[in-house]
This record gives structure tokens, C-alpha cells and sequence, in this order.
């Protein structure tokens, strides 16, 4: 019998992740940077010579996507060009009781993330993505999605500060100085948004674990830029690089076109 074969898309603001699944499990993945321009045959090409697919191969394709203006695009590639059915994930296909006030709002990627973290971890849960946002989000027991918190992410900040000051430099790479206390200015600038951030998720975390249902809760890092922090913090965590395609993956043999 034929193992069934899905691609999972997470559209981020920066990145596209493709991952092709089976039985429930990851096979091989691919990366490539989020254009608002993008075409289905860019995403073909990248995706027969990435992943080594051909036409006709796919179960579907399962997309969780934040990115309205690339949808049409993925449509094509998948239909057209996979010859593969698809799907595109909204907050009812996932089984979390979501205690938002107006679901419609809440970003696709923030569930999908915290039910990637309920494959490795029982609630209560704290998740915290960080790419070009951070996110904090929060799943108390009984699957509840009980809300988080959107900040900036690490580098839009910093880009932020470098645009908005004219004297001050473009830092790269983004590398963590060996004292907070900073004797020039890309240490003064790299110190504060690696520092700052640093205590930023712990006093964060700190709040959120003081609202009721959270006050166990398993801390769960993941996203591009949470390395750049990790070794920094002070409390107890566990790091999923990949939090979203993990929701998409354990999501996609259950919900059908």
C-alpha cells in the first residue's frame, strides 16, 4: 500500500518553510525567503529541485499561511503545477478551544505553533516565537488557546533603530558582546536588543505565569532568531526550531480538502 505523501507550507512574513510528510512524520524540508512577488513557478522549480518533487506525486498540500497576498500563487502551484489538492488551515480545523474575541484576528502561524508544541508537551504551555515578530502564546489545560501577547521581532528592531538613527550603523551579524556594559557603539546596540530581549522574554514569561492556569507552564522557544538569546536566559526552556510546520504536519493527515 502507497505511504500517503503531503506537502506542509508555513507562509511566515519572512520565510516559506515546505515540508513533505509521511505517516505523520517529516521526510525532508526546504526554506526559501517570502517575496510579495513570488510566482507558482518560482515555488515549482524550488520545490523539484529542494525536495525532489514531481507532479502528480501528492496526497495534498496543507498550507497555514499570514501571507494573504502570496495565496493566490501557492493555489496555482499546488493545483496546477503538483496536481495535488489543497488547503489552506483556518482557526476552526485546529482542536483548540480558542478563548479569543474575534478568532477571525488571531494569526494562523501563533495556533498552529502552539499546537505544534502540544505534539512534544502537555499543557500548560508558553510558547514564544521569534521571527520578524515575537510572539507569546499561551495554552492552558483542557487545549484551551487562552491568548499571548505580539511585540516586534529581534531584528525588526534593530533595523527599526538603525533606520530612524542617521549616525548609527547597520549591525551584522548580530553577535552578543562579552560585556553588557559596552565600550563602543555596535556593542552598545548589539548588547542592547540581544540584552534587552533577553530580559524581555524572562520578565514577560514572569507576568504570564502569574495568570491562573499558567502557573506550571512549560516554556517552549522556537523561530529564526531565538538563538540569538537562549544561552542568555535564566529560566527553564525547551527549543522546537520549527513549531508551525510541526502543527501543520500533525494536523495534515486529519483535515481533508
Amino acid at each position: 500500500m502507497k505511504i500517503p505523501k503531503i506537502l506542509c507550507i508555513d507562509v511566515g512574513n519572512s520565510t516559506i518553510s515546505m515540508a513533505i510528510a509521511s505517516n505523520g512524520k517529516i521526510d525532508r524540508g526546504l526554506r526559501l525567503q517570502t517575496r510579495k512577488g513570488i510566482t507558482s513557478d518560482e515555488l515549482f522549480v524550488a520545490a523539484r529541485i529542494g525536495l525532489g518533487l514531481e507532479k502528480g506525486e501528492l496526497n495534498k498540500v496543507v498550507i497555514g499561511s499570514v501571507v494573504p497576498e502570496v495565496e493566490p500563487e501557492l493555489l496555482r502551484f499546488s493545483q496546477e503545477l503538483l496536481l495535488a489538492p489543497c488547503i489552506f488551515i483556518d482557526y476552526k480545523m485546529v482542536p483548540l478551544k480558542v478563548s479569543y474575541d474575534d478568532p477571525k484576528e488571531l494569526g494562523i502561524d501563533r495556533l498552529l505553533g502552539a499546537y505544534g508544541a502540544i505534539t512534544y508537551f502537555s499543557p500548560p504551555l508558553i510558547t514564544i516565537d521569534m521571527g520578524t515578530a515575537t510572539t507569546f502564546n499561551c495554552v492552558k489545560r483542557g487545549m484551551e488557546f487562552a491568548g499571548g501577547l505580539i511585540l516586534p521581532g529581534l531584528k525588526t528592531s534593530l533595523d527599526s533603530l538603525t533606520e530612524q538613527g542617521s549616525r548609527l550603523p547597520k549591525v551584522f551579524p548580530i553577535v552578543a558582546p562579552s560585556s553588557i556594559l559596552a565600550k563602543n557603539t555596535t556593542d552598545a546596540m548589539t548588547g542592547g536588543i540581544i540584552y534587552g530581549y533577553t530580559s524581555l522574554v524572562e520578565g514577560l514569561v514572569m507576568r504570564l505565569k502569574k495568570e491562573r492556569g499558567l502557573e506550571d507552564a512549560v516554556i517552549v522557544m522556537s523561530g529564526g532568531l531565538a538563538h540569538l538569546i537562549m544561552n542568555h536566559l535564566s529560566i527553564p526552556f525547551h527549543y522546537v526550531p520549527d513549531l508551525v510546520v510541526n502543527g501543520i504536519v500533525a494536523l495534515s493527515t486529519h483535515i481533508t480538502p
